[in-house]
């Protein structure tokens, strides 16, 4: 499977940046281009990851705001392995984020729907990219909050991925009001019909993935914070096929610097726990991100 684990860090060091503009100790409201990716501006942000056994990823990421609660970003990986020696496209990802109502000075939320593009090797035919690309369709829905509390603030990221290990992934979608088929599956969401998007057996393929941070702000501009990740297999012939145990964890720490609230940089130390290692696979990413 596509580094989906990747995917998640790679998102968490674009999203999880503090941007603050005026107070030290701002709101939830004030800090969700943080955590979200929503702005009223064009933006702009690069990030890359050294894994110590698998390789290197540069991620270049778009940002295009429709409206301050809805937006839509863009990424797409460069990826080099250090077994195949060789550097490729990897995957590309588009994203849709809706802030939701509700939100206070306290607490926020927001949804979010990507698309994976695969662009890059299919990590299940080639182990060479493992870890760094998937190579396959998958869709994803998230439910992100945000609560500050004074120099604190507690993000929690609950995201749900769709993939499909034989079948195309978007084959059990059906929109054609004129054939029997659409109706028979419900639009695709029948549980019952082995031929919908949603049939009970399909859904042993896909991957749910909790993501919590937790920063403190030390100074002016500068702040720490420490992020934990965890992602949860429930098929064995997927877990084999992807390289993934059933449950995976990681943890981390990361040191933000954000001057104007229009550009930062951050650093970030992870260590990936899995395939019963005798010692975790570190990792090391580099973000910079700016408004356009």
């Amino acid at each position: 499977m596509k580094n989906f684990l990747k995917k998640i860090r790679i998102s968490t060091v674009i999203t999880v940046l503090i941007l603050f503009s005026g107070t030290i100790y701002p709101s939830a409201l004030a800090s969700r281009k943080l955590y979200f990716p929503l702005s009223d501006k064009p933006e702009v942000s690069l990030s890359s990851a050294f894994y110590q056994d698998a390789g290197l990823v540069f991620t270049p990421q778009f940002l295009f705001p429709f409206t301050s609660s809805l937006t839509l970003d863009f990424s797409c990986d460069v990826i080099h392995s250090f077994k195949a020696e060789n550097t490729v496209l990897g995957d590309a990802e588009l994203q849709l984020n809706m802030l939701l109502p509700g939100r206070n000075r306290f607490f926020l939320s927001s949804l979010a729907f990507s698309a994976l593009l695969p662009n890059g090797p299919d990590s299940s035919l080639n182990t060479d990219f493992r870890f760094l690309s998937y190579g396959k369709d998958m869709l994803s829905a998230s439910l992100l909050t945000l609560s500050s509390f004074h120099k604190f603030r507690i993000y929690t990221e609950l995201k749900y991925s769709f993939i499909s290990s034989q079948d195309p992934l978007y084959q059990g979608l059906y929109i054609n009001p004129v054939k029997m088929k659409t109706y028979e599956t419900l639009f695709g969401f029948n549980f019952q019909n082995k031929d919908a998007f949603f049939y009970k057996d399909k859904l042993k393929d896909d991957f749910l993935v909790f993501n919590a941070a937790f920063d403190y702000a030390v100074m002016d501009s500068f702040f720490a914070g420490v992020v934990f990740s965890s992602i949860l297999c429930w098929h064995d012939e997927t877990c084999e096929n992807t390289g993934f145990e059933k449950t995976n964890f990681s943890s981390g720490i990361e040191l933000i610097y954000s001057k104007s609230g229009s550009n930062g940089l951050k650093f970030k130390y992870m260590e990936n726990y899995w395939f019963n290692a005798d010692s975790p696979e570190r990792c090391f990413f580099l973000s910079f991100f700016t408004e356009i």
